[in-house]
C-alpha cells in the first residue's frame, strides 16, 4: 500500500509580502505490525516516509507528487490513498493523475464541514445546530470512530437528511 498525504498553508514570500500556498505531500508505505499497545491485535504503520514542500503552483506540484510517486514505484501499487484537506486542487489533480486512488479527506477537516452543516442548516449558534452536533456521526472534538473509516455517508446521509430539518427547527 502507497499513500500520499497532501495539505496546504500560506506563506509570506520575504519583502514583497506576496501570500503563496505552501504545498505539502508525505509519501510512504504501509506495513502491518503487531501492536505494542494491544496484545494479539494488528494495526497499520506508515514506513518509508518522504516529505516534499514547494510553494509552487498547484499543477506544478501535483507533477511533482506524481514523479516522486512514480520513482517510489506507485504506478505499480496495489492500492493508492490520497489524504487530504478537501482543497479542490487536490482532489482535481492528483485525481487525475491518480485515478485509481482512494481519496479520504482528513478527519479535522471533516469536524469542520460537520460544523458548516448545522450552521447553514439551523443557524449559527442556535440550541438546535448543538443539539445536533452532540448526536451527528462526526462530533467535533472527539476522535474519528472506526466506522468513520473511509465512509462519506458518514457526512452525507444526516446532511441530507437535515434538509427537511431547518423548517422545524424554525
Amino acid at each position: 500500500m502507497r499513500c500520499k498525504a497532501t495539505d496546504g498553508g500560506e506563506g509570506d514570500e520575504g519583502q514583497n509580502y506576496v501570500w503563496h500556498e505552501t504545498k505539502v505531500a508525505a509519501l510512504y508505505e504501509t506495513e502491518q505490525v503487531t501492536s505494542s499497545r494491544k496484545p494479539g491485535e494488528t494495526e497499520i504503520r506508515a514506513k518509508d516516509i518522504e516529505y516534499y514542500a514547494d510553494m509552487s503552483d498547484a499543477q506544478h506540484f501535483a507533477r511533482l507528487v506524481w514523479l516522486k510517486a512514480y520513482e517510489r514505484g506507485g504506478s505499480h501499487a496495489a492500492e493508492v490513498i490520497l489524504l487530504g484537506d478537501g482543497a479542490p486542487w487536490i482532489w482535481l489533480r492528483l485525481g487525475l493523475i491518480f485515478p485509481q486512488a482512494i481519496q479520504i479527506l482528513g478527519w479535522h477537516h471533516a469536524e469542520d464541514d460537520v460544523i458548516q452543516v448545522a450552521q447553514a442548516v439551523f443557524g449559527p449558534g442556535t440550541q438546535a445546530g448543538a443539539v445536533w452536533l452532540k448526536i451527528a456521526p462526526l462530533q467535533p472534538g472527539r476522535p474519528a470512530p472506526p466506522q468513520a473509516s473511509g465512509a462519506v455517508q458518514v457526512v452525507v446521509a444526516p446532511a441530507g437528511q437535515l434538509s427537511g430539518g431547518r423548517n422545524q427547527a424554525g
